[in-house]
């Protein structure tokens, strides 16, 4: 519900099934389906989540434990990618698409005095890279 508010979208009907895999996995499930990052993928930690919007399945790294207002970011980093999908937002690229969710794992991570750099090493620079169509 959060999420959707925060959108200003409703829920969808459907919510994405929670599937956990080995980070390596994710990862490879991740690079499969975008293979456009590949290279922005060097130097940058394993990738811990991944939303399939054929699927409707969020891919999630089996250490992840939901204990953590920062494991909860990523959970809501992807389910804004679902209702991205479910509601059938355009972008210019796939990097535009990340934008909103990173928005949201910011927002989330905020209030509980965190950010996308504590967490995970995101600083301001790496998420105009990864969130603008072209670089």
């Amino acid at each position: 519900m959060w999420v959707g508010a925060k959108l200003g979208q409703s829920i969808p009907t459907s919510l994405p099934k929670l599937v956990f895999k080995p980070v390596g996995q994710v990862s490879a499930l991740r690079l499969k389906q975008y293979t456009s990052e590949i290279i922005q993928q060097h130097g940058r930690p394993d990738i811990l989540s991944i939303y399939d919007s054929h699927e409707k399945i969020i891919y999630l790294a089996d250490t992840w434990t939901g204990a953590t207002a920062a494991d909860l970011s990523v959970l809501v980093h992807e389910l804004v990618h679902h209702f991205q999908e479910a509601h059938q937002f355009k972008f210019e690229c796939d990097a535009a698409r990340e934008a909103k969710a990173f928005e949201l794992q910011e927002t989330w991570l905020k209030l509980f005095g965190g950010s996308l750099e504590e967490e995970f090493q995101i600083d301001p620079f790496t998420l105009l890279v990864r969130t603008s169509c072209g670089m």
